[in-house]
């Protein structure tokens, strides 16, 4: 099996684009402000939306203080409300995403 270094000739731009970036982890404040400031974007475009009491600590515990993964299920949880129908995003919508997650990760292939 070659590595993918093994397929490109010694470089140092290759070793950079190659290595490895440590990026630090947010505190939970600032990815539940970074949420809610895109929660009142869309307010603002008047789609009435809000997360139940809970849940939004809840999906922002599961982000663990990745800030990408954090928007991602906020996202996946706002999708999730709206096909139910609802406004309020509640632990029901959170908990369908994190299963789809689960599952698209055990999935084979």
């Amino acid at each position: 099996v070659m590595s993918v270094k093994a397929l490109f000739p010694r470089n140092v731009s290759v070793d950079r684009f190659l290595a490895p970036v440590e990026l630090a982890r947010l505190p939970d404040a600032d990815l539940v402000a970074m949420i809610n400031i895109r929660l009142e974007r869309l307010r603002g475009l008047g789609v009435p939306v809000k997360f139940s009491p809970g849940v939004l600590r809840s999906l922002v515990t599961v982000a663990d203080g990745v800030p990408a993964l954090a928007v991602q299920l906020a996202r996946n949880t706002i999708l999730a409300a709206e096909l139910e129908g609802q406004t309020s995003i509640t632990r029901r919508c959170l908990d369908n995403v994190l299963r789809g997650l689960v599952a698209y990760q055990r999935a084979p292939g």
